[in-house]
């Protein structure tokens, strides 16, 4: 739970929430991301790899090289200006899933499909 939601609790009790606030609380202590498997997509845990540079270009095109592994179409854009002297950086991925959203992607009607939905893991308590 956020420190946020803690602290309002604490100092002004249960009706100090909001509904947002409840939503969260709910999903921070009643699904256990160690166990979901929407949260664990894979039979063992994830595979992570090192970034081992701090230039954005090349970090960019790390990212998505990743991403390509995993079949996801990325589009990677350098917004960075240098007389700001900070990097920036957007990658566009237009087949992952936006959050939250009605539409139904061929990736996310295909995981659907394969886990049965996030019902199965959650019990009805939204992950976003």
């Amino acid at each position: 739970m956020t420190k946020d939601i803690r602290a309002k609790c604490s100092e002004r009790g249960e009706a100090a929430l909001n509904e947002r606030d409840r939503v969260h609380r709910r999903r921070a202590t009643m699904v256990d991301a160690g166990r979901c498997l929407l949260l664990q997509p894979l039979p063992e845990p994830a595979e992570h790899f090192a970034v081992d540079s701090t230039d954005p270009n090349t970090v960019l095109r790390i990212i998505v090289r990743r991403l390509g592994q995993f079949g996801i179409e990325t589009f990677g854009l350098d917004l960075t200006r240098p007389r700001f002297g900070i990097p920036v950086a957007r990658v566009i991925a237009p087949g992952l899933q936006l959050n939250p959203s009605e539409i139904t992607t061929s990736r996310l009607a295909d995981m659907i499909a394969r886990t049965g939905g996030g019902v199965t893991y959650t019990d009805g308590i939204a992950l976003i």
